[in-house]
C-alpha cells in the first residue's frame, strides 16, 4: 500500500520495485488484480500495462488477464522509470498486433502512452491502429471542466485506477463517493442521481472504451456481461429502488454471480475459474521476490 511519506509513497516505491519486476512478477500481479476486480463484481478491465520492460513482460500479463476469463483491453505502455526523452518500445507493439488474439472479440489492444515532454511515439501507436489512452490529472482536466466541456458530450465513466493508492476495487464505494461528492459540490440533494451514476458505472464506462454496442446494458444482441447481486444480506434487507441501493447500499460481498461472454466466473459468491487463496500465495512471493531484488541493486548502486 502507499505509505504516508514521500519515501515510501507510490511514485517512488512503484519506480524502485518496478524496475526489479520480471514476467512472472508480472503476471502475479494481474492475475491477483483479476481475481480481485471478479470478487468485487467487475466485468470489464483495462490493463493500463506501465512496465512493460520488453515483450515477456507484456505477453505475461497479457497472459494473466486472458486466463481470467474477464474482458479487457491491454494497453501496451512503458517501463517504470522510462526516460522521458527516450520512446516506448513501438516494435514490441507492432509485434503483438501482427500476432493478436483476441480471445473471441473478448480482448482489445490498446497503447498506454504517457504524454511525456520528450515522447513523441502516439503517432507509431495509432500506425498500428490501436485506442490511445494517456492519463490526465486534475488541473490538465480543469480548464476543460471550467469551460463546462464535461457537460456537452464528453463520454465520462467511473473506474477504479490502482488500488496501491485507492485500497481496494471496490466499485460500488466508487459509485457512492461519486455521487455524495457530486451533490455536495452542488450543495443539492437530487444534482447527481443514483440512476445517473450506475450508468456512469456500465454503459458509461464501456463507452469509454468505445464498446457501448457491445456491453454496457442489458440490451438483446449484447455480450452477455453481467453480475447478479442477491438482496438477503442486512445490507440490502429493505430493498426499495434498485438503482439507489446498489449506489449506496450494496458492497461486493453482495456480489452472487459474475457472467462474461456468457461464462460463469463467480457462482454462489465463490470463483469458478481462478483460486483466489492460491492467486494470493503466490503474489505475496513475488513480491518478496521482488522486494529482495531491489534491495540488492540499491545496495549495488551505492
Amino acid at each position: 500500500m502507499s505509505g504516508d511519506a514521500p519515501k515510501p509513497g507510490y511514485f517512488r516505491v512503484s519506480v524502485e520495485l518496478g524496475c526489479a519486476f520480471g514476467p512472472d512478477d508480472i503476471y502475479q500481479g494481474t492475475r491477483l488484480a483479476c481475481a480481485e476486480a471478479i470478487g468485487s463484481g467487475l466485468t470489464t478491465v483495462h490493463d493500463w500495462c506501465h512496465n512493460v520492460r520488453g515483450q515477456a513482460q507484456a505477453e505475461a500479463s497479457l497472459r494473466a488477464l486472458a486466463e481470467s476469463g474477464l474482458r479487457g483491453r491491454f494497453s501496451y505502455g512503458y517501463a517504470a522509470g522510462h526516460a522521458n526523452d527516450v520512446p516506448m518500445d513501438l516494435g514490441g507493439l507492432a509485434r503483438l498486433h501482427r500476432d493478436w488474439d483476441s480471445r473471441d472479440g473478448r480482448l482489445s489492444l490498446g497503447m498506454a502512452w504517457r504524454d511525456a515532454g520528450g515522447d513523441r511515439t502516439a503517432r507509431g501507436g495509432g500506425r498500428h491502429g490501436q485506442r490511445l489512452t494517456v492519463p490526465r490529472d486534475a488541473d490538465r482536466l480543469r480548464p476543460a471542466a471550467d469551460r463546462g466541456l464535461p457537460g456537452r458530450g464528453i463520454p465520462t465513466g467511473l473506474s477504479v485506477d490502482t488500488t496501491v493508492l485507492s485500497g481496494n476495487a471496490d466499485m460500488f464505494a466508487i459509485m457512492k463517493v461519486a455521487q455524495g461528492i457530486a451533490n455536495a459540490r452542488a450543495q443539492a440533494e437530487f444534482a447527481l442521481t443514483a440512476r445517473r451514476v450506475l450508468e456512469l458505472a456500465t454503459i458509461e464506462g464501456a463507452r469509454s472504451l468505445g464498446l457501448a454496442g457491445e456491453i454496457g446494458s442489458l440490451t438483446p444482441g449484447k455480450r452477455a456481461d453481467l453480475i447478479l447481486v442477491e438482496t438477503g444480506s442486512p445490507n440490502l434487507g429493505v430493498f426499495t429502488d434498485p438503482a439507489h441501493m446498489l449506489v449506496t447500499a450494496a458492497q461486493p460481498a453482495n456480489v452472487d454471480t459474475v457472467i462474461v461472454d456468457g461464462q460463469i466466473l463467480k457462482r454462489s459468491g465463490a470463483a469458478t475459474m481462478l483460486d483466489p487463496v492460491q492467486i494470493s500465495n503466490e503474489a505475496r512471493t513475488a513480491l518478496a521476490g521482488v522486494r529482495a531484488r531491489a534491495a540488492s541493486a540499491t545496495r549495488q548502486a551505492q
